[in-house]
């Protein structure tokens, strides 16, 4: 395969990165791994597909990619899919992966449902961690620690650390995130896969709603709507798509409003991609990495990794706010003394609702408009408020006791769905 930019999102997508530092460049040169996908197989026993999913979506190379004539996009069999069809779909290292998966499925406003058109599969697995989209095989690969309720759940997922936690250790300075309800509450809980807690369905509703949106924008990204039923079944996805290029909507969205800010395509590939930090890189602050990123048209700082993060992030962020009504919030900070608690992380620069902001809104509109062509927002862009400037710390201001303070054990603890982005 030739070093396209889609070439370079197959590997990118699957590699697990040395935390030796390299030049985002040089992706191509990585060693690349899904994790071990060995123990998987299709969720339900009667499904169309049984015989053939769970080796098409192991594939790691150009060579084993299945045709789509074995393995098609769920569009181009279904113009309307529902619950069901989608769950023919899904293949699963342990069962109860599955049932959950459906039972969010089902809690889910049921006009998300159009966007698993995109896609070959689901795979949910133990070991898939960050989450990911794979245009060799047309699947997404969602990491089961958002889906665990019962400790005998989380038991069994593998408690390893996203490669890219401590990427941004020699930084002056770290970027927050999250998504908080209309009164200002944490929208989803997070818990650790090595205590004995547990969770209730609505606690982890939104925090999957937030994956699988990023994932489904990829994947509708490379095969839009309007594009599906065009895809020749006798080639392999990748070799459908690629020939689509000019038409990705991320391509679109690049060539009409690109992002400008070289700071931040910097600091993003030292954050997320491991490269070596520059002097400029080192000595910036929080504040004025907010100055660098305050004008430019990203939703998020992630966003400057490649255009299709950048387009899955203005998405993401705009169905959660359409679906659930649920404001994201991003900061700059301090580096904490103690990383654990929210009062250490200082902010220099935060916004709440950026989508609003003169500079996002138009991008936004056009990424949700492509990608869910069939969806009617009616007002809903023209009365997103402005965005909301955040400051002090990033504690949530209800931690309280009666009239005081709450102690440093009370206060809130920051999870690393704060600190890292669930997905590639």
């Amino acid at each position: 395969m030739k070093h396209t930019k889609l070439s370079r999102l197959v590997l990118s997508a699957i590699t697990a990165l040395a935390l030796s530092a390299c030049g985002g460049d040089d992706l191509e040169n990585k060693e690349t791994t899904q994790g071990d996908l060995s123990d998987i197989q299709v969720y339900k026993a009667d499904s169309s597909y049984s015989s053939t999913i769970a080796e098409c979506v192991r594939a790691e190379s150009e060579s084993d990619y299945c045709q789509l004539s074995t393995l098609p996009l769920i569009g181009m069999v279904f113009n309307d899919p529902g619950i069901p069809q989608v769950m023919d779909r899904v293949v699963v290292s342990h069962s109860w992966m599955g049932e959950r998966f459906e039972e969010l499925l089902y809690e889910f406003p049921q006009d998300m449902l159009p966007l698993f058109k995109g896609v070959t599969a689901i795979v949910i697995d133990a070991d898939i961690r960050p989450a990911y989209y794979a245009p060799g095989t047309g699947a997404i690969y969602l990491d089961p620690a958002f889906l665990w309720l019962s400790v005998n759940e989380k038991q069994t997922i593998n408690t390893k650390e996203d490669y890219r936690a401590g990427f941004d250790d020699p930084l002056a300075f770290r970027q927050l995130n999250r998504y908080l309800t209309s009164d200002g509450q944490a929208a989803y809980s997070y818990q650790s896969l090595e205590d004995n807690s547990t969770r209730e369905i609505d606690d982890i509703t939104l925090l999957v709603a937030r994956l699988l949106l990023h994932e489904l924008a990829h994947a509708n990204d490379f095969a839009p709507p309007e594009n599906i039923q065009n895809l020749s079944p006798n080639s392999t996805l990748i070799e459908a798509i690629e020939g689509l290029e000019n038409n990705w909507v991320s391509s679109r969205l690049n060539d009409d409003t690109p992002l400008n800010s070289n700071t931040m395509f910097s600091l993003a590939g030292v954050m997320y991609r491991g490269n070596d930090p520059s002097i400029e890189d080192l000595e910036i602050t929080a504040s004025e990495v907010g100055e660098a990123f305050a004008d430019d048209g990203a939703s998020d700082d992630y966003a400057y990794t490649t255009e299709f993060e950048d387009l899955a992030m203005l998405f993401e962020a705009t169905m959660m706010k359409y679906f659930f009504d649920a404001d994201y919030e991003l900061a700059f900070t301090s580096v904490p003394e103690d990383p654990r608690y929210c009062n250490y992380y200082q902010i220099g620069w935060g916004e709440r609702n950026r989508l609003g902001h003169e500079s996002v809104k138009p991008r936004a509109q056009f990424a949700a408009s492509i990608l869910l062509p069939d969806t009617e927002f009616g007002d809903f862009f023209d009365t997103l408020d402005a965005p909301t400037e955040i400051s002090g710390d990033w504690c949530l201001e209800n931690v309280v006791l009666g009239q005081q303070k709450a102690s440093i054990l009370e206060i809130q603890q920051v999870t690393p769905a704060d600190l890292l982005r669930p997905y590639l």
